[in-house]
């Protein structure tokens, strides 16, 4: 494992020890707020962040960080390596009390990721990836395990999420392609997880919902391990651009798989704005 990985690794646990904190711990108080674009934040939200910014600027030397959390720089120019973090993908259910939440690092280079971390606070399994190191999985009190290839099964499963607000859209996208099963999977470390674990093949988003610091991990993820991650029009990523994915996404397990289903796409009838 590489020096920046490990410390990828070392912040990711250091963010989701303080969420899982202040969801157990009795002396503390989750606290809910409402962003200027109507989604909620905790105090949960911000503690992740403050303690991934403090591992990532202790370990290396005055760090760019995109932070879903510090707005104030979603609008700076991005230099040629920076570090991309979501503190907490999946804050509702985070709220509600349940288990999908975790915590998302990545670091970008030359406009492309080179390593991915997704953490679930509540399980303690993580999957990471570096550029040509492959994919990892990782259990509480367990080694890890590198994860293996998949190839194209006969049925093609979408993980979507059915709590979406979009959901009607992204299931008829994927209709629009001849998939026709899926799995509900809430957040965007969910999907990675069902993708890694093949319980779903595919994934995908239209509008300017998610953004970059959700798509950077699985993108890096899911290249080691033999997928794709792009926009609807088969484009890399840009992750020097606006944080908002404006011509949606798609993420597969199977390069070839991918290839075959943004093909199948009928550009005209796509929708990238809200």
């Amino acid at each position: 494992m590489n020096n920046e990985l490990s410390i990828a690794i070392k912040a990711a646990k250091a963010g989701a020890k303080e969420l899982f904190a202040i969801r157990h711990n009795s002396d503390e108080t989750l606290k809910i707020d409402t962003k200027p674009d109507g989604s909620k934040v905790t105090n949960g939200d911000l503690a992740s962040s403050d303690a991934i910014h403090a591992v990532l600027k202790f370990e290396l030397d005055d760090p760019f960080i995109l932070d879903e959390e510090h707005p104030e720089d979603h609008g700076k120019e991005r230099p040629d390596s920076f570090w991309i973090i979501d503190p907490n993908d999946g804050t509702k259910d985070y709220i509600n009390g349940g288990d999908e939440y975790n915590v998302l690092v990545a670091k970008v280079e030359n406009n492309r990721p080179t390593l991915g971390i997704v953490l679930f606070p509540e399980t303690g399994i993580m999957y990471y990836a570096s550029k040509n190191e492959g994919i990892w999985k990782q259990y509480p009190n367990e080694d890890p395990v590198q994860a293996s290839s998949h190839s194209i099964p006969d049925e093609i499963t979408g993980a979507i999420s059915q709590k979406s607000v979009k959901f009607k859209e992204y299931k008829e996208t994927l209709e629009s392609v001849g998939i026709h099963k899926f799995v509900d999977e809430y957040c965007s470390g969910s999907h990675v997880r069902a993708l890694v674990e093949n319980t779903a093949q595919v994934n995908v988003s239209q509008f300017g919902k998610p953004k970059i610091w959700d798509i950077a991990p699985a993108d890096i993820i899911l290249e080691e391990l033999g997928g794709r991650t792009s926009n609807l029009l088969g484009e890399n990523i840009d992750y020097l651009g606006e944080v908002e994915l404006t011509k949606g996404q798609m993420s597969s397990n199977n390069k070839e798989l991918h290839k075959d289903l943004i093909e199948r796409i009928d550009p005209m009838k796509l929708k990238f704005t809200e």
